[in-house]
């Protein structure tokens, strides 16, 4: 991971979200299918923004970057403007996996 080190805090934070799964996944009613990636929504340049990530999957992290065309999702990388267009915006997806995380701890 490039930028700030994650602190202990932020280190449960990604802990929770490897165990809930994928955020995209989760929310089409997938559960832990594959290994959760962590996403920075604004990068690692600091504490703060360890706290803006969610959980996704490979094939919703960055698959597009390898794989063919002809699939069936949609990855965040390099294709923002797909991703937030099939399944919400990075902000709503942040929403939803914060209420998980929530959840999580009840």
């Amino acid at each position: 991971m490039n930028g700030v080190k994650p602190n202990k805090a932020n280190q449960r934070r990604f802990e929770i979200i490897r165990e809930i799964g994928c955020v995209v996944c989760r929310k089409n009613g997938y559960y832990g299918l594959m290994p959760t990636q962590i996403h920075h929504i604004n990068g690692s340049k600091n504490q703060d923004s360890h706290k803006n990530t969610i959980g996704l999957c490979y094939f919703h992290h960055m698959a597009d970057q390898q794989q063919p065309k002809t699939k069936n999702y949609v990855s965040r990388h390099p294709y923002k403007k797909q991703f937030e267009a099939e399944y919400g915006t990075e902000q709503e997806l942040l929403e939803y996996q914060n209420r998980l995380i929530e959840e999580y701890g009840n």
